[in-house]
């Protein structure tokens, strides 16, 4: 069972393969309006959120990314939800319209509240941003194993759905991006719509069935085997 297409071309040729999707907790899929996500949080619901979400250890090369977005914010812009890790703490002084936390419990209200996201690419952070429907900025984490979170960035920029940013490159180029992403609502809702299309609402349900055809097949083997 994979979660993207595209790994079935490294499994073994003799092997099923079904591409379920990746499970994602119901509330990704409920999330309230732009508006109201942002109420819930705290924030005023008329002025556009950018997310960058660093997971839970935080990600350097985001927060920089982060702190480069203040005057922006400063200047009314917009708003910044900023997920910056427990191994990392934020400058005392915030300017009016910035949500800090190391981490945030209700990721689904995050997203939600955002216009753009940024953040890394793990698969798990695809997933979500596909069953909320977010356009996104998408900085892959280099150290990753065989270089997966590019491959995962550059698919969903290839279905319309992200920009991809080398983690070299996310400092001087993502602010403006966000910028450009924010005044282009066209743009916006056309990555959002592509994101949507690649989520997978039913993709525990169907894993967990193929589990139970799985299961109730070994055990009928089980009983032929033995003769019983």
């Amino acid at each position: 069972a994979t979660g993207y297409k595209e790994t079935a071309r490294h499994v073994p040729q003799r092997a099923r393969v079904e591409c379920l999707g990746v499970p994602v907790r119901r509330e990704f899929f409920e999330a309230p309006s732009a508006e109201e996500a942002r109420r819930l949080l705290g924030l005023a619901p008329d002025v556009p959120v950018v997310a960058v979400l660093g997971g839970s250890l935080g990600a350097v090369r985001l927060n920089a990314v982060a702190q480069h977005l203040l005057p922006a914010v400063e200047r009314g812009m917009f708003q910044l939800v900023w997920q910056y890790g427990h191994r990392w703490s934020p400058p005392e002084q915030l300017p009016a319209g910035v949500l800090a936390r190391p981490f945030f419990e209700n990721p689904a209200l995050v997203l939600a509240a955002a216009e753009c996201v940024v953040a890394r690419a793990g698969g798990m952070t695809i997933a979500e941003l596909c069953a909320v429907g977010r356009a996104a900025i998408l900085v892959p984490y280099p150290g990753a194993t065989e270089q997966h979170q590019v491959a995962n960035a550059q698919w969903m920029e290839r279905n319309g759905a992200a920009v991809c940013v080398p983690d070299e490159r996310a400092e001087g180029e993502v602010p403006g991006l966000v910028e450009r992403l924010l005044a282009d609502v066209e743009r916006r809702q056309q990555m959002a719509a592509a994101a949507r299309q690649h989520a997978h609402p039913d993709a525990a349900q169907r894993l967990a069935c193929l589990l139970w055809e799985a299961r109730q097949g070994l055990l009928r083997a089980g009983v032929e085997g033995r003769g019983d």
